[in-house]
C-alpha cells in the first residue's frame, strides 16, 4: 500500500517495547503530515525516545515492535496530538527511579493513555510492522536493531536504531553501550568522587501519589529498620537488621540493582554506631562481606570509622605545604583523612596540564609536595570545605588557597582537592601581613609561580 495515496493525511512510526510483563508507552519516532492548504508534506522527527530505567538482571529480554500507523481523517492535527502524547511520556522520563512493583501502575496507566491518544489520531495500522528482540546481557548478540525508513520511491527518510543504554547505578557513574558490556569479564563499578546519597537521591513512584525519596519510602514500608541498623552495637542485631534491609531493597517492590544496594548499605553503615565504634566488619557479613568491601574499595569508598579534620591536622598539613622534604614523615597520618582516589583541580599557573582529574593519594601528595610555600595557614571553613591560604618565597604578595573538600562524605574523608588564587576580599590585612613574613626555612618549592601583577 502507498503511504502517500490520495486518502492518507498523515502517518507515524511508533516503537512499542516490553520487558517481561511490563509494556512501556508507545514512543513516536517519526511523523509525516499532509498540509492541504500548501499541498505539501511536513515531517517531525524525534531524535531520541528513551524509556524509564529497568533492572536488567530482572528482565533478560526486551521485545519491541516498530510499526507504521496512518490516518485518513482530513481534520486530524497530527503534530498537536504528538505534543499531547509527549506530555504523557514526559512523566516517565528517565531519572533516579526504576520500574518496580510500586511504579508498574504508573507505567501501565501512561501506556494506556498514550495508546488512546494514538488510536484517536491514527485510524489505520499498515502492514509495515517489524518485531524484534534485544538480549541485553548476551555477548553474541549485537545489542541493537537498525532499520531504514524509505518512501515509496526508495528514498531514505530516516534511520532508526533500537538499543539498550546501560547504567551501573541510578545515582552514580556514566552510561555504557552493549559493546562496553560485552567485552567486560567482571562487574562494572562506578568510581565515586562525590558521594551521591542513594537514600535521598533514588526516588520511588506510586500511582496518583507524589514521588518519594527512597529513605522516606523505606521508613514508611519498614518503619524503624534503618534506625535499627544505625543504632545496633552487636553483630547479631546488625546482621538481622541488615538482612532485612537488603531483602527489602532487592525485592520486586524496589528492584534496586546490586551496586545501588551496596551504596545504600554503605551510607547506612557509615553512620552506624557499630562502624563508629571500630567493630570488626567480618562479623556482620549479612551487612557487607569481603567481596562487598572489595567492591567498595574499587568505587573509592572505605567503610571505616569516620575521620575528623582537626586544627592540629591542618597545622600538620600546612607544615607539609611549607617544607615537604623535612615533613615526609607526616604523609601517612595526613593521608588517613583522604579518599583512596581524589579529584585534583587546579586553576593556578604552575599546575597547568595536571588539573581536574582523579588521582591516588600518593600522586596527590607528590603534587602538593611541589609547592614549598613561604607561609601557610589563616584557615577558613565553609560548607565542608577546609581552606588553607599560602604564598611563595619569590612572590610574597600573591596569595593562593588549597581547598580540602569533604562535603557530603559520610565518613568525612576528603574527596576533592582544589588549588586556586585567593581573591582580595578573602583575606584580612592582618592575614596578609602574617603570610608576607619571610619564612625562616629555605624554599623547597619546585614550581615557578608567576610574579604578582603590579597594582
Amino acid at each position: 500500500m502507498s503511504l502517500f495515496d490520495s486518502e492518507t493525511n498523515g502517518f507515524v512510526v511508533t516503537l512499542d517495547a516490553q520487558v517481561g510483563d511490563i509494556k512501556f508507552p508507545s514512543g513516536i519516532l517519526f511523523a509525516y503530515q499532509y498540509d492541504g492548504a500548501n499541498k505539501k508534506w511536513s515531517s517531525k522527527l524525534d531524535s531520541k525516545y528513551v524509556s524509564p530505567f529497568f533492572n536488567i538482571s530482572s528482565h533478560q529480554e526486551v521485545d519491541y515492535v516498530l510499526s507504521i500507523k496512518s490516518s485518513k481523517g482530513k481534520n486530524v492535527t497530527l503534530f498537536t496530538s504528538i505534543t499531547e502524547i509527549n506530555a504523557v511520556l514526559s512523566k516517565l522520563s528517565p531519572g533516579a527511579w526504576v520500574v518496580n512493583e510500586l511504579a508498574e501502575p504508573v507505567v501501565f496507566m501512561a501506556a494506556n493513555k498514550a495508546d488512546q491518544l494514538i488510536s484517536k489520531s491514527l485510524s489505520h495500522s499498515s502492514d509495515s510492522e517489524i518485531k524484534g528482540k534485544l538480549f541485553p546481557l548476551s555477548r553474541t548478540e549485537t545489542g541493537a536493531g537498525s532499520y531504514e525508513l524509505n518512501n515509496t520511491t526508495g528514498n531514505k527518510i530516516a534511520n532508526i536504531n533500537v538499543e539498550v543504554e546501560y547504567y551501573t547505578s541510578l545515582v552514580a557513574g556514566a552510561s555504557f553501550t552493549h559493546a562496553d558490556i560485552a567485552k567486560q569479564n567482571s562487574r562494572i563499578l562506578p568510581v565515586i568522587t562525590d558521594y551521591p546519597s542513594p537514600l535521598n537521591g533514588i526516588i520511588t513512584k506510586r500511582y496518583k501519589q507524589p514521588s518519594n525519596k527512597l529513605f522516606d519510602e523505606l521508613n514508611k514500608t519498614h518503619p524503624g529498620l534503618i534506625t535499627s541498623v544505625k543504632t545496633s552495637t552487636n553483630s547479631r542485631n546488625m546482621n538481622n537488621a541488615c538482612g532485612q534491609l537488603k531483602s527489602a531493597l532487592k525485592s520486586k517492590i524496589y528492584d534496586i540493582n546490586k551496586t545501588d544496594v551496596l551504596l545504600v548499605m554503605y551510607e547506612v553503615l557509615s553512620n552506624s554506631r557499630y562502624v563508629d565504634n571500630g567493630n570488626n566488619l567480618s562479623r556482620i557479613n549479612q551487612c557487607v562481606n569481603r567481596f562487598d568491601l572489595a567492591n567498595l574499595e574499587t568505587m573509592n569508598l572505605t567503610l571505616a570509622s569516620p575521620v575528623y579534620i582537626t586544627l592540629a591536622l591542618l597545622n600538620e598539613f600546612s607544615g607539609y605545604l611549607r617544607t615537604p622534604n623535612s615533613n615526609q614523615g607526616t604523609v601517612d597520618n595526613l593521608a588517613t583523612v583522604f579518599k583512596n582516589r581524589v579529584t585534583f583541580v587546579s586553576n593556578v599557573d604552575y599546575f597547568n596540564g595536571v588539573d581536574d582529574r582523579l588521582i591516588d593519594k600518593q600522586e596527590l601528595f607528590d603534587q602538593i609536595g611541589k609547592i614549598g610555600a613561604n607561609r601557610a595557614g589563616r584557615y577558613h571553613f565553609e560548607d565542608g570545605k577546609n581552606i588553607i591560604y599560602y604564598n611563595h618565597h619569590g612572590a610574597l604578595d600573591k596569595f593562593y588557597k588549597i581547598i580540602l573538600n569533604n562535603s557530603g562524605s559520610p565518613d568525612n574523608r576528603v574527596h576533592m582537592v582544589k588549588i586556586d588564587y585567593a581573591t582580595e576580599s578573602e583575606l584580612s590585612e592582618s592575614d596578609k601581613q602574617s603570610l608576607r613574613r619571610v619564612s625562616e626555612f629555605a624554599s623547597e618549592s619546585v614550581v615557578k609561580p608567576f610574579p604578582p601583577l603590579d597594582k
